[in-house]
């Protein structure tokens, strides 16, 4: 199939699908593989319209329920739309690699995601379709954890990023509906598309230079561990003590015990991932207590952190409070490393697991000194 006819087909599904069907017949519209991608797109397109039309008019009252600031209709709403785009990126997809409508039956095959390919340096299909998994919400987090490669990392700084700007401005500056909050989803949304043209149509991932500057979670806690120890330095310092480390190595030191990765080597006694749900991560409370369940206190604890914060949250504010949006991340990020790191630290609930180490390095140095006292002994005479 020649270059043009895929981009035309492509395009259909762009909600141009029944413009092309109008196409005369002599013009690069009407062929027969172009119009048969447009036939499907437009089916696509009217069948989703109609769900949504019938959901919006009958079913959408029963469902104006507000549950963390967010809107049950909102949600169920955002899904019905996100399937939408989601069949008619799926047809972009495939129309511009040629596949003809009669053999479009079947969605995308998960099971090739598991595997990178590289070929004279150009990008695989499967890499392209993760790239593209990595800029979309909290499924960045699964892809950046499994896969080591610089463009699934910068989505996952990126939209984290975005995410995060988009949930505070939602807490703290009145509502999902504010012109900020929208101004920054159109923002998100150009940045996605214009990943996807460059990579599908051009064949390169469009790497901004400004993206190098998003710094990664274990970054951020880097930095504010050193900046706290240089300050208490500065103190040693002007009390007449001596400077024992600068800034950057204090930041390198701290990077590096953050990204730290070990392997648990005892399978969890219950499937890993209940430690991050709230609510139910409760019954992980007595392997707290089990030495060979040890290697896996610091994730229990980051779990129920986002318990305790929940309820205090719930507590505090009531479920109408958009404030607990931010265990997003924590949540997400304990579920992705599923049996991968003992030593993950889940943004928001990191602190936790500093503060264990710093507890059992104490009781180390303390056991240490007690099998180190000396044993004194005294000897008397009777006269």
């Amino acid at each position: 199939m020649d270059s043009q006819s895929r981009i035309n087909a492509m395009i259909a599904y762009f909600f141009l699908g029944p413009l092309f069907l109008l196409a005369k017949k002599w013009t690069p519209m009407a062929t027969e593989y172009v119009r048969g991608h447009a036939q499907r797109s437009s089916i696509i397109m009217w069948v989703g319209l109609a769900v949504i039309a019938v959901y919006m008019i009958v079913l959408s009252s029963f469902f104006q329920i507000q549950v963390f600031g967010i809107s049950i209709h909102s949600i169920i709403l955002g899904l019905m739309m996100s399937v939408l785009v989601g069949y008619l990126l799926h047809g972009a997809y495939r129309a511009y690699h040629g596949v003809d409508t009669r053999m479009m039956s079947e969605w995308i095959n998960l099971s090739s995601l598991t595997a990178t390919e590289e070929v004279d340096g150009a990008y695989s299909e499967d890499e392209k379709i993760r790239i593209l998994a990595s800029y979309i919400p909290f499924i960045w987090v699964w892809v950046a954890t499994r896969y080591e490669w610089e463009p699934y990392r910068v989505g996952q700084k990126l939209w984290s990023l975005i995410a995060f700007l988009i949930i505070t401005l939602i807490v703290f500056f009145g509502g999902a509906v504010s012109t900020l909050v929208f101004a920054l989803t159109i923002i998100a949304i150009v940045v996605f598309i214009m990943t996807a043209v460059h990579l599908f149509v051009y064949d390169k991932w469009l790497s901004v230079s400004a993206y190098r500057l998003i710094p990664a979670y274990p970054e951020i806690e880097a930095h504010i561990m050193a900046s706290i120890m240089s300050v208490v330095d500065f103190f040693r310092v002007a009390f007449g003590g001596e400077n024992r480390r600068g800034y950057s190595s204090l930041y390198e030191l701290y990077r590096a015990r953050y990204t730290q990765s070990v392997t648990p080597t005892t399978p969890y006694i219950l499937p890993q991932s209940i430690i991050a749900i709230p609510g139910a991560n409760l019954i992980t409370l007595p392997s707290l207590w089990r030495s060979d369940m040890r290697e896996y206190r610091g994730l229990i604890l980051q779990g129920l952190t986002v318990t305790l914060t929940l309820a205090l949250i719930v507590w505090q504010y009531g479920f109408q409070s958009s404030m607990a949006l931010y265990l997003l991340f924590p949540i997400v990020s304990l579920i992705t490393n599923h049996g991968r790191n003992i030593l993950h630290r889940a943004p928001l609930t990191s602190p936790i697991v500093s503060l264990i180490s710093l507890f059992s390095r104490g009781q180390e140095q303390l056991q240490a000194m007690w099998e180190k006292k000396e044993e004194v002994s005294f000897t008397y005479e009777d006269r």
